[in-house]
């Protein structure tokens, strides 16, 4: 990847040390961070990392202070890493600043974890941290990503900060065809739930790690791409994300 050799063995082995998700086999579940170069393997849409969060990292997010966030959605461009493009309009360092320190450690050793994964040395990065920090349930915050979609990156790695655990990542367990359908009655639907259910909509727990294939990885089966969504968001509940991808 980016002109770098993965160890296709390394990948296998790490494979056989991950389990099938009950719900979609190409969804691989682990206990180790080693074992998120599986990724690069056939046949695996993501892998999820179920950690623990460190007791600090847990503090603070149970603490988190919302004030200093406007009331909003917004994704900000950060590089943790020293070598991911910063979009312009997406600057925003006071904001950065805001997020408590412990998650801010958290983020820079996931973004070395990443680059670990991918055997990434060279080529730009793109890191977010995406925070919902919505006021009024009359106006909530809107986006692409409330619809399920897959990334527009070859690899991405993601983890959600929330006091509510009913706020991680949204996926599904659908073939391509069927992801045409879920769309469809998802733009229709007056309320999303019953679509969900309908398609055994699955959700990450915050603080779990995702490493998942997007539509940019070039050779690979369209079935591989992970389908996914984030769940809308909800007055008064704050929920604090990072992101990074190639």
């Amino acid at each position: 990847m980016s002109g770098d050799f993965i160890d296709k063995h390394k990948a296998l082995e790490a494979l056989r040390h991950t389990r099938p998700h009950p719900a979609d086999p190409r969804v691989r579940i682990t206990s180790n961070p080693d074992d998120l170069i599986a990724i690069h393997c056939a046949g695996v849409s993501a892998v999820i990392w179920q950690r623990e969060l460190p007791p600090q990292v847990k503090e603070a997010v149970a603490n988190m202070n919302t004030a200093p966030f406007p009331n909003e959605c917004r994704s900000l461009s950060v590089d943790f890493t020293g070598r991911s493009e910063v979009m312009p309009g997406r600057e925003s360092p006071e904001l950065v600043a805001q997020v408590p320190a412990a998650i801010k450690e958290d983020m820079e050793y996931l973004s070395k974890i990443f680059l670990r994964a991918v055997n990434s040395g060279e080529g730009l990065l793109r890191e977010n941290v995406s925070y919902q920090n919505p006021a009024d349930p009359k106006q909530p915050c809107t986006g692409g990503a409330r619809m399920p979609h897959i990334d527009g990156f070859k690899v991405r790695l993601n983890t959600i900060y929330s006091a509510n655990e009913k706020m991680g990542t949204e996926w599904y367990p659908v073939s391509a065809e069927q992801r045409i359908a879920l769309r469809n009655e998802f733009a229709k639907a007056a309320s999303t739930e019953a679509v969900k259910r309908k398609y055994g909509m699955q959700q990450i727990s915050t603080g779990e790690v995702t490493i998942f294939k997007g539509e940019s990885n070039l050779g690979m089966e369209l079935p591989d791409q992970f389908f996914h969504s984030e769940p809308a968001p909800r007055p008064g509940i704050f929920r604090l994300g990072y992101l990074i991808g190639i």
